[in-house]
């Protein structure tokens, strides 16, 4: 499982992505109906599929 809180603090790496125009668009369009950035819907998008399947924390109960 990935540490969260410990990733915040390491070294970042940029990665170039080819997506389809189709998907690209669809990103562009859900991330301005949310008024977020599209990095910043990905992200979380990317966060959610990560911590699928993850044990429950200690303070979600």
């Amino acid at each position: 499982m990935i540490d969260l809180d410990r990733v915040r603090f390491e070294p970042n790496r940029t990665i170039g992505v080819a997506l389809p125009v189709s998907l690209f668009d669809e990103i562009e369009h859900r991330a301005k109906l949310e008024l977020a950035s599209k990095s910043g819907w990905v992200r979380r998008l990317i966060l959610n599929e990560l911590n699928k399947g993850a044990a429950p924390s200690k303070d979600a109960a």
